[in-house]
Parts: C-alpha cells; sequence; structure tokens
C-alpha cells in the first residue's frame, strides 16, 4: 500500500499509445568504460583529455586514485560527434 510520502507517475495512456522509458546505464571505472566501448584504458584518458562527458575525480586522501563514472548514451553521442 501506498504511504503519503510515495511518489507515483501515472499516465494516461491508450491502448495504441506507445511509451518509452529510458534507463540510463552509469559506468563507474575506467575498466568497465574501456570493455564496454571495447577500448584500451590508455583510449578512455584521451577522450577526458579531449572533454569527453566521463568524469574523473581524484580521491582526496590518495592523490594516486581516481575515480571514473560515465553515462553510456552521453558517451556514444560525443564519440559519434567527434569521430572517435
Amino acid at each position: 500500500m501506498l504511504q503519503g510520502s510515495d511518489k507515483v507517475n501515472i499516465l494516461n495512456v491508450n491502448k495504441n499509445d506507445i511509451v518509452m522509458v529510458y534507463m540510463p546505464e552509469i559506468l563507474t571505472s575506467l575498466r568497465e568504460i574501456s570493455k564496454r566501448f571495447h577500448v584500451k584504458e590508455e583510449r578512455v584518458r584521451e577522450w577526458i583529455d579531449k572533454g569527453a562527458p566521463i568524469s574523473a575525480v581524484s580521491a582526496a586522501s590518495d592523490s594516486r586514485r581516481t575515480y571514473y563514472s560515465c553515462e553510456v548514451m552521453r558517451l556514444q553521442m560525443w564519440l559519434e560527434q567527434h569521430n572517435d
């Protein structure tokens, strides 16, 4: 049963309507990104240097550790625009 604080989005759709829901695919490491796009990790670093929509954040406690993340569709669109 729904509680008062639960948020529910209800679409009024007809029998012949088409509804599309987009669920972003988030990759959370350099390894995941390189495997998903079938390239070496060095290539992903090159994309970052060129401005690809990949987050690269250094850990405050360990400057050698960098955390990467990206949304697959945004990166795919960027690659198509930059011919990479």
